[in-house]
């Protein structure tokens, strides 16, 4: 699936609820779901948790990051 089509579906920018589980676009939709628990739970529930909100807000911001240049430059295609 190409930029265009992604940024069709999904609202920027994307953002990681409280848990570091589910990653929700702009108008709360669901994208993504960051599960890890099987290795993080080795880690002890605290340390566990917060690395779990650590990789969630990270992958995240990376796609804000990849994707928010992208729906920019369509955006500056589109005026006139």
């Amino acid at each position: 699936m190409d930029t265009a089509q992604i940024l069709k579906y999904i609202v920027l920018p994307v953002y990681c609820d409280d848990h570091g589980i589910y990653i929700f676009d702009a108008n709360n939709n669901m994208i993504l779901q960051v599960r890890g628990w099987g290795r993080l739970s080795k880690m002890g529930e605290q340390c566990g948790a917060n690395m779990q909100k650590a990789i969630g807000d990270a992958f995240a911001q990376a796609f804000n990051e990849k994707y928010g240049e992208k729906r920019d430059e369509q955006t500056a295609e589109r005026q006139p």
